[in-house]
């Protein structure tokens, strides 16, 4: 990602699950060069703002599609051995809902490209996947219908 930040200049932000920050104590290894870390609680204020979100399957990426912002489904520790059996069971469902997503990725080539792609297209979502998206988030479906 740092290749990619430097090479066209945009600016990278990132944030933890606060689930994550409630089962750990420190975070130093997360200090991530180049990018700037939101804390959980100051996320709302940037989803408006982002061209892109990358996520593995929080449902913050509703937030995200009800806006037409591109997200990314990176699923970097499906094969993660060292998984809990809720969190397997949870990535289990996650991939079984992939044919109603887009823009998935399970391994950091995948999840790279998918970035250049949309650095390259000015993060313009795509009207098939404004469709999937549509489908998606019912509050959309109910306010074409004028509710």
């Amino acid at each position: 990602m740092a290749k990619l930040s430097k090479q066209y200049d945009i600016k990278t932000t990132y944030s933890l699950h606060h689930s994550l920050l409630n089962q750990c104590d420190k975070f130093d290894f997360f200090d991530i060069k180049d990018c700037e870390y939101i804390k959980p609680e100051k996320i709302s204020k940037h989803i408006g703002k982002a061209d892109l979100f990358i996520t593995d399957y929080s449902s913050l990426f509703f937030d995200f599609l009800f806006l037409n912002t591109p997200v990314i489904f990176y699923r970097h520790d499906y094969n993660d051995t060292m998984l809990l059996d809720v969190d397997l069971k949870d990535m289990q469902h996650a991939k079984s809902k992939d044919d109603m997503l887009f823009n998935i990725a399970y391994d950091e080539d995948t999840c790279l490209k998918l970035i250049e792609k949309y650095i390259k297209n000015s993060f313009v979502l795509e009207d098939e996947n404004k469709i999937k998206a549509e489908k998606l988030l019912a509050q959309k479906r109910y306010k074409k219908k004028g509710c």
